[in-house]
């Protein structure tokens, strides 16, 4: 991304897509037209997302949508919605996992954090394969929202650690056993200061990688 005062310009590694970016707050925001554009979808599909982002509690909307005046191609100025970052990253977790739910693909991930949470529950919900990886041993009871995915034999949990709960280095063997196994690796948000980011650095398969919203 290229600087200008609180406006900076993302553009894509193929050159194709280019996006003027407001940047206030220490964080990015995007309007809906404009993630319509990142993530290659109509405007219908990005509002659906961010509807049941709010709905289903994940983020709150005002701590995460600002109102500007933009000036449209019109040359006419309108107040527009813009969404931070964390929209965006969740938006874009939704549309990479409805893309694998409709193709069938298996996923797997740790499915640890709060949106890796959301993106497994509307997973759970398709008929693709799913493998759960957990950093620490093995439930005693399976989760009952599982069993029914667990009953469909749609479901693999694996474990890679003995340890009661997960801490920073059973997190990270079991980042590095997904690497191994996956054939594709989705980063998302990755800056200097994520976990991820020596793994995504150091990682040895780089035409694996995919990387949605990367960080510097």
């Amino acid at each position: 991304m290229e600087a200008n005062d609180n406006m900076l310009i993302y553009q894509s590694e193929d050159g194709k897509i280019k996006i003027d970016v407001r940047f206030e707050n220490e964080t990015v925001w995007l309007s809906l037209d404009q993630m319509a554009i990142l993530f290659g979808r109509d405007k219908s599909t990005i509002s659906r997302h961010i509807k049941n982002i709010f709905e289903e509690g994940e983020l709150q909307a005002p701590s995460v949508v600002a109102n500007y005046a933009t000036t449209a191609t019109d040359g006419k100025t309108y107040q527009v919605d813009y969404y931070n970052l964390d929209v965006i990253i969740s938006v874009g977790y939704r549309v990479k996992a409805t893309e694998m739910r409709s193709r069938g693909e298996c996923v797997i991930s740790g499915f640890n954090s709060k949106l890796e949470q959301d993106v497994l529950h509307f997973l759970l919900k398709g008929n693709q394969p799913i493998i759960l990886v957990l950093a620490r041993r093995m439930y005693k009871v399976i989760p009952k929202e599982l069993q029914e995915a667990l009953a469909q034999n749609r479901l693999l949990i694996v474990s890679v650690s003995n340890a009661a709960r997960q801490s920073k280095d059973t997190a990270m063997m079991r980042n590095k056993w997904v690497c191994q196994k996956s054939d594709r690796i989705l980063f998302v948000g990755v800056t200097e200061r994520s976990s991820l980011y020596s793994l995504k650095t150091n990682l040895d398969h780089k035409q694996k990688m995919i990387t949605l919203l990367n960080s510097q």
